[in-house]
């Protein structure tokens, strides 16, 4: 199956994701932020192990599910934030950790996947981590 193929709706709703979960923090009273990020989130721990079968062509479904964990944890934790619930500032630390565990899981895998993969799956770790200190910052 070619990589290239799940390249598009991945990239779209990581944009989406982020850019919601970004916003949500500093206009909270926009509360479709706050859904947009929640509805990705739920998106990312239900469906992760489809999304991310470009980063893993192995199909090892544990670390497919992992890393649609990862990502939805940290975009939780942005709703939790922008919520202002409570246990937003335990979330905002803990996103630190899944957005580090997501970056290491991609350095351990490196040898599965081809450098463009790679290079993007970097990228979208480092903009998770980006956003796990704009929460710890914020909060």
């Amino acid at each position: 199956m070619n990589p290239r193929s799940f390249m598009f709706p991945g990239i779209l709703l990581f944009t989406l994701s982020l850019l919601s979960a970004l916003f949500s923090q500093f206009y909270p009273e926009i509360h479709i932020l706050t859904r947009i990020t929640f509805l990705c989130s739920i998106v990312y721990l239900l469906t992760g192990w489809f999304n991310f079968r470009r980063y893993f062509p192995s199909g090892n479904i544990f670390i497919l599910f992992l890393v649609g964990f990862f990502y939805s944890s940290v975009l939780m934790a942005a709703v939790f934030c922008a919520a202002s619930w409570p246990l937003s500032n335990v979330f905002a630390y803990l996103s630190l950790f899944w957005a580090a565990a997501a970056l290491l899981l991609a350095f351990v895998q490196k040898k599965l996947m081809n450098r463009e993969v790679f290079t993007q799956f970097l990228i979208e770790g480092l903009m998770l981590a980006a956003l796990a200190i704009i929460l710890v910052m914020k909060n």
